[in-house]
């Protein structure tokens, strides 16, 4: 399942800002056949970012 995850915060000293979350949800049977979260990947990429912007972050610049 794939969600966005909305939400405003304010942290530390930085004013609120929206801090939403693209989210990525797999899911497997459990032994009871009840529906068990196995991995949550979230990220901030909500909104898009330029190919310079993902190669800096990829540097950790």
């Amino acid at each position: 399942m794939v969600v966005i995850e909305r939400q405003q915060a304010a942290i530390a000293h930085l004013p609120e800002q929206d801090w939403s979350l693209r989210v990525t949800l797999g899911y497997r049977r459990g032994t009871d056949g009840e529906w068990q979260l196995a991995h949550r990947h979230a990220d901030p990429l909500v909104h898009g970012i330029d190919l310079e912007k993902a190669a800096a972050n990829a540097r950790s610049a």
